[in-house]
């Protein structure tokens, strides 16, 4: 998928489906500090060998702020690629390739210390001992339970995951995640970091600009989906 795509879609989502659920944010317990790097592949029917390889990071702060980016470090530990932040006054997608920013109200905590999984022990992955669960009401179009192996020790943050979408025609989908890298203690500050020098720009704006530098693209090609993500961006809106 392309990545400046990818971004708005992983930004949008995370705001529409975590941001228009929760109307106050909570300040969460003391979380756990670590930086994971994952591969999430695809398999459609009739395939044999998974594909759409890519890999995305996520980082945690002590005091549960987390940014979500769809690229890794670079040799010099670096971000570069678009990146959600999940601050605990707002959260903000950052793209770089438009130098845009656009701003949502805060979500739910993602995490907290001291969570129970409730899961089952199923061994662990990279070290962490981690539990299986099945989710059984996704927030995805799948009709199947979401299988999701947590880590115990981290926050029950999800170290593989497996799902089935089953698309309008019928065709089904398997998406595989798993980390790749676990590193514990904090993440480095400028993971956080907003820039002042970037445009606000909602997902319609947002999409205007993409089609302007990037002729042919679009942040979402539907524009039905597009305007409901408008619509939690203007109802998110946070006050000047």
């Amino acid at each position: 998928m392309n990545n400046l795509i990818f971004t708005a879609m992983v930004g949008m989502v995370t705001a529409g489906t975590l941001g228009a659920a929760a109307s106050h944010y909570q300040s969460p317990a003391s979380a756990i500090a670590v930086v994971i790097v994952y591969h999430d592949s695809s398999l459609q029917t009739g395939q044999t060998t998974p594909s759409g390889d890519r890999f995305w990071t996520l980082a945690v702060r002590s005091d549960g702020a987390n940014m979500q980016a769809n690229s890794v470090p670079d040799a010099t530990g670096r971000i570069e690629g678009v990146k959600s932040v999940q601050l605990q006054d707002r959260y903000v997608v950052v793209d770089p390739s438009t130098t845009s920013v656009s701003t949502y109200k805060p979500y739910r905590p993602m995490v907290a210390r001291g969570q129970n999984c409730s899961g089952k022990p199923a061994g662990s992955i990279l070290n962490h001992s981690v539990e299986y669960v099945q989710v059984t009401k996704p927030l995805t179009s799948s009709h199947k339970p979401i299988e999701r192996w947590l880590a115990t020790d981290l926050n029950c943050l999800t170290l593989r995951e497996h799902l089935v979408i089953t698309e309008k025609d019928g065709m089904e989908v398997q998406v595989f995640r798993e980390a790749v890298s676990i590193r514990a203690g904090e993440p480095p500050a400028e993971y956080f970091e907003i820039p002042t020098v970037y445009v606000e720009r909602g997902p319609a704006e947002l999409d205007a600009e993409v089609q302007k530098r990037f002729p042919g693209k679009h942040v979402i090609a539907n524009p039905t989906i597009l305007d409901k993500f408008q619509h939690v961006y203007e109802s998110d809106k946070l006050p000047k």
